[in-house]
């Protein structure tokens, strides 16, 4: 039976952006990379990146329609041809397997490149990352709709190239807004510095989600001599957080004092919900970040946005993480035979600008979990010969080094969690050597970054 674009194939729904099965960039770089058919042709890759291109894929990809089979999920579409627009399209077929978060096969039928790895799958393809990448939409949105390259000649008579992919007249006019403000931050840096110190505007506006800014909450709110008047910030920040050797006799860490330490510690313990808990977190590298922040070199990318306070789109692995975060405390409590508390923010007189925060803590131990969604990612946590991985070493190290414990618990949920109840749990021992060299790195290039935006 001849493939007819606009009608249903049995067993088929209409694809929408609920259901819709999530393709993210390290899927669909691993499918690329392993298909021959997509990078024995041109070493560099250029033709790909192209063919994926969102002005192509947004406008030839038509008549999403897909069927699920358990964690397998077979998506198909009519993409549009980019030149004899008015042909019929090709179907696409791509098959999903959510369980392992991977794409099993991307097949283009009746195109003579198709055994070669043609432009329709890669426009598919990339068409289906930013789907992913989109953020949520507060309507649902439907892909069961005719392109906009097979309406040209028909009931379109033309399309112009400004109206090719999918920005609308409002992104046009942010990213000109964007462009502008560059060009003025450019050109403010080109003028000659005052020779006093001051907060950069730059700070001064861009404020977490809360509107309170680093000098506001991060210091100020750690001791109440600021708030008095009793020092001057500007100058002493800059003789605690500027990367220079000799100073006068003045000592900042003095100011925070353990027993208001321990009270944001208290007051924090519902992390997540409570908005102090996400202020003073603003700036500081964090035990979840500390890995990323101590290896990059990377002086204005996004992680230096993370610790602005720029937010990371809630994924489903991570709502997850969050719903089964307490069942899994229980479960390592009742295996461990201890019992656990909820933990706020940790924050440390001797390090300012570092801040932790286990999932569980008691006199002995602090508790980190996470909840992987499927097997690969599991190995994010734990390599397979059963060591922690570096990155989660490096979190609860800092864990128990603001903590002053000397053990930890790294549990690992099954990613059936909610079926069989498993919890892998891996003692961790507090290492100083390891941690304070990880610390030394990741504090120079906070230095070179935030430290920067703060001051001047």
């Amino acid at each position: 039976m001849a493939y007819k674009a606009h009608k249903l194939l049995e067993g088929y729904e209409k694809a929408n952006s609920d259901n819709l099965p999530e393709v993210n960039i390290i899927a669909l770089a691993h499918f690329i990379a392993k298909d021959s058919n997509f990078i024995s042709p041109e070493i560099s890759n250029i033709k790909a990146m192209r063919n994926g291109r969102e002005s192509y894929g947004e406008s030839a990809i038509g008549y999403v329609q897909l069927k699920r089979e358990g964690h397998i999920t077979t998506v198909i579409s009519c993409v549009a041809p980019e030149h004899k627009v008015t042909s019929n399209g090709y179907k696409v077929e791509i098959v999903v397997d959510s369980s392992k978060g991977e794409i099993t096969s991307c097949k283009c039928y009746s195109c003579i490149a198709a055994l070669g790895g043609c432009k329709h799958q890669l426009a598919l393809l990339g068409w289906m990352h930013r789907r992913f990448e989109d953020k949520t939409p507060t309507e649902k949105a439907c892909y069961w709709k005719k392109s906009k390259l097979s309406n040209v000649g028909k009931t379109i008579k033309f399309i112009l190239v400004k109206d090719l992919g999918s920005k609308s007249k409002e992104k046009r006019k942010n990213m000109c807004k964007k462009k502008n403000k560059l060009s003025s931050e450019i050109i403010q840096k080109r003028k000659p510095k005052r020779k006093i110190y001051k907060v950069k505007s730059k700070i001064n506006v861009r404020k977490d989600p809360d509107g309170v800014s680093f000098l506001q909450e991060v210091i100020a709110h750690m001791d109440c001599k600021l708030k008095k008047g009793n020092v001057k910030v500007i100058p002493e920040l800059a003789k605690i957080f500027l990367p220079v050797d000799k100073f006068d006799s003045i000592d900042i860490h003095s100011l925070m004092k353990d027993e208001l330490c321990d009270e944001v510690a208290k007051s924090t313990s519902n992390q997540t919900d409570n908005p102090l808990w996400r202020r003073l977190r603003y700036l500081r590298i964090t035990a979840s970040n500390l890995y990323a922040v101590a290896h990059c070199n990377t002086v204005n990318g996004s992680l230096v946005d993370i610790l602005h306070g720029a937010k990371l789109r809630e994924t489903s692995a991570m709502a997850r993480g969050t719903r089964l975060e307490s069942q899994v405390l229980q479960i390592v409590s009742k295996k461990q035979k201890m019992i656990f508390e909820r933990c706020g923010l940790l924050t440390c007189p001797e390090h300012p600008i570092f801040g932790a925060s286990p999932d569980g803590i008691n006199e002995n131990f602090t508790v980190e979990i996470k909840c992987p969604t499927n097997y690969k990612s599991y190995f994010n946590f734990i390599d397979s010969s059963g060591k922690i991985k570096p990155q989660c070493k490096a979190q609860v190290q800092l864990q128990m080094h603001l903590s002053g414990r000397k053990k930890s618990l790294f549990c690992v949920a099954s990613p059936e969690f909610e079926n069989n109840r498993k919890v892998k749990i891996l003692p961790v021992d507090y290492d100083e050597n390891y941690i304070r060299a990880v610390m030394v790195k990741a504090e120079q290039f906070w230095k070179n970054t935030i430290g920067k935006f703060v001051l001047e």
